[in-house]
């Protein structure tokens, strides 16, 4: 008895299947050009964020929630560890006191 194939039924491979989690149908790709339209900045500046968001999501929000800082000194700031740490250790007391 052949076992059913749910991936091909929708177009997808195995691997991609099980990495969007068994979906009954295939998920809508959206290019990082619409997102970019959708959130109202340009793709670089949304490239940004999505880093900026990857590797602090506290400096994150406080650049997109609190205008702390654009996103290219977001940016500048976890590309530079010695940055990183003194932004860390500043979230850390501003969390203390």
């Amino acid at each position: 008895m052949r076992r059913t194939e749910p991936w091909k039924a929708i177009g997808m491979s195995r691997a991609s299947w099980y990495r969007h989690g068994k979906p009954t149908e295939k998920p809508e790709r959206t290019s990082v050009a619409a997102a970019a339209r959708a959130a109202g900045v340009s793709v670089r500046t949304h490239q940004r964020i999505m880093r900026v968001m990857a590797a602090d999501i506290n400096l994150a929000v406080l650049m997109l929630e609190h205008g702390w800082c654009k996103p290219g000194q977001a940016e500048a700031i976890i590309k530079h560890p010695v940055l990183l740490r003194k932004f860390r250790r500043m979230v850390k007391r501003a969390n203390r006191g």
